[in-house]
């Protein structure tokens, strides 16, 4: 049976490593919106966790919260986007994922948000709900084209 541990990375010792991952299953995120969000946010830097195979020592998975102060019921609050989810494919069935996402809402508060929400893909959905998320409401997402060219 394989075993993981999850670990609260350091977004800059674990740059590489959390990288990596996100290659892995996310290709369409770059190294610059990394930097962006981990050191230029004007919201906060982001906040990530990575889960290791034990026997391995291999990160194999990792999540990310990224900060933002939205208005709740007329007070500022500072929230967290749950983002940047991926696990390896050859490790999904054996149980990194669950583990990574209750880890990540165990530690929110401590690091000061008072919530957290997130936009799962329908192949997350599932996992998110398990780990204890609740579906509040439905959003539309509304994008302007800024600009065209081939």
């Amino acid at each position: 049976m394989r075993k993981y541990t999850i670990i609260k990375a350091d977004v800059k010792s674990n740059k590489n490593d959390i990288l990596e991952v996100l290659e892995k299953n996310l290709p369409n995120i770059s190294e610059k919106r990394y930097v962006w969000n981990c050191e230029e946010c004007p919201q906060g830097n982001a906040q990530w966790w990575l889960a290791k195979e034990d026997g391995t020592k291999a990160f194999v998975g990792s999540g990310a919260l990224f900060p933002r102060n939205i208005w709740v019921n007329g007070r500022l609050v500072y929230a967290g986007i749950a983002g940047d989810f991926a696990v390896n494919k050859e490790h999904r069935a054996f149980g990194p994922a669950l583990k990574l996402q209750k880890v990540i809402q165990d530690d929110m508060h401590e690091l000061g948000f008072k919530f957290i929400y997130g936009t799962p893909n329908e192949l997350s959905k599932v996992l998110f709900l398990k780990a204890g998320y609740v579906i509040l409401g439905k959003h539309k997402k509304f994008v302007k084209i800024l600009k065209t060219e081939y």
